[in-house]
């Protein structure tokens, strides 16, 4: 359980802000529109900013090549 309150309080970005409200919004406004194809993919970026993992937690960068010669 400590695991989890620290992915919800450490570690917030923008990116992972933009994450969450972005969500949010396609949450809120597909149960206001009626559209509830849209509550998947909103979930989806909703939990992904919430708990900090995918492209959320920063985890898309790729590291550079080591130059070995």
């Amino acid at each position: 359980m400590k695991a989890l309150t620290r992915r919800f309080t450490t570690g917030w970005s923008l990116t992972r802000v933009l994450f969450t409200v972005i969500g949010g919004y396609m949450i809120a406004d597909a149960v206001v529109t009626h559209t509830w194809f849209a509550l998947l993919p909103g979930g989806w970026f909703f939990t992904m900013g919430l708990l900090g993992f995918g492209c959320a937690g920063g985890n898309c960068a790729v590291p550079p090549p080591d130059k070995k010669s």
